[in-house]
């Protein structure tokens, strides 16, 4: 199961922690994504690809911050 990323700070997690996160637009899958190398307030970079924030949706899975928060 995953989770949209809603906030900078969660972007800040998926970036120390390396999970993986998808770009989704509408429901729809657009990549599977891969980590997070950077963050603006307007963009995300995923595998050297920007994603304007206001287009696109980015989701973590579930399983992937349970492990963070425990290790």
């Amino acid at each position: 199961m995953s989770r949209y990323i809603e906030n900078d700070s969660e972007f800040v997690l998926a970036i120390v922690l390396k999970h993986p996160v998808s770009i989704w637009n509408n429901e729809h899958l657009i990549d599977t994504g891969g980590h997070v190398e950077w963050v603006t307030p307007k963009t995300v970079r995923i595998n050297s690809q920007a994603y304007p924030r206001e287009f696109y949706q980015f989701r973590v899975e579930q399983q992937q911050v349970a492990k963070g928060i425990t290790s």
